[in-house]
């Protein structure tokens, strides 16, 4: 669990303190890179629910 814990939290905050410390020109960057990491979270939500409606369809549909 503390593996999981480091690499998907500690390590990226670890990696963006270091770039907002050495190099302050990339905050102009934030907003686009928000706008991005958005649109890619909606199509992801988005294919998830497109691949997944069938499953839930059958789930749904069974009868015991």
């Amino acid at each position: 669990m503390a593996q999981v814990v480091v690499s998907s939290v500690l390590l990226p905050l670890g990696v963006g303190l270091v770039i907002g410390r050495n190099w302050p020109g990339a905050r102009r960057w934030i907003p686009a890179i928000q706008k991005a990491s958005a649109l890619v979270l909606v199509i992801c939500l988005v294919a998830i629910l497109v691949i997944g409606w069938s499953f839930m369809g059958l789930v749904v549909r069974q009868e015991p």
